[in-house]
């Protein structure tokens, strides 16, 4: 199972992301999305780190497009987002 690990910066704090992410966790856990780990930088609270797997880049791909309005929710910056699919 691919493992996709995202980094980012937020507009609001790391407990409104946290909130967002919550709600739309059964979004991802149906398509088959497992969290792994997710943080902040210890010397920045607007920052994101999250490691998940995915049943493949496409689920992947097809859950983003899906769900970009929810995510928007999370306010993260949209430019500083980097997501790496690591192979399984």
């Amino acid at each position: 199972m691919p493992t996709s690990i995202t980094t980012g910066k937020l507009e609001k704090s790391w407990n409104h992301w946290v909130v967002a992410d919550d709600g739309y966790k059964s979004a991802r856990q149906a398509v088959g999305t497992k969290d792994i780990y997710r943080c902040h930088s210890a010397d920045a609270p607007t920052s994101i780190h999250v490691v998940s797997w995915t049943p493949s880049t496409q689920a992947w791909e097809d859950f983003m497009a899906a769900n970009g309005e929810v995510i928007k929710e999370a306010e993260p910056i949209a430019d500083s987002t980097q997501v790496t699919i690591c192979s399984d």
